[in-house]
């Protein structure tokens, strides 16, 4: 896992478990080759007799996704800084 998101994923993990709830997050994983890969993780928590006994769950590869929204936004940004100087 990616060491900006160590925490913040820790303690959401540690929220859900403690909900029993289902959930959702992103966050960014380092490969084997040093690449940054954004993963949004869901999962459901089976409760059997009031105690969490089973995390299911999936792993989803949006770096792609991420990528897009970023090239995206600095668009926008290109877009909206041409406008304020015509």
């Amino acid at each position: 896992m990616h060491p900006a998101d160590l925490e913040r994923v820790t303690r959401a993990s540690a929220e859900a478990l403690e909900r029993r709830q289902p959930y959702s997050y992103e966050y960014r994983m380092m490969a084997a080759d040093q690449r940054v890969v954004w993963i949004r993780e869901s999962g459901v928590i089976q409760v059997e007799h009031d105690e969490p006994v089973v995390l299911r769950g999936i792993f989803i590869d949006i770096t792609d996704q991420k990528r897009a929204a970023q090239e995206l936004a600095q668009l926008n940004d290109q877009i909206a800084q041409a406008q304020r100087q015509a």
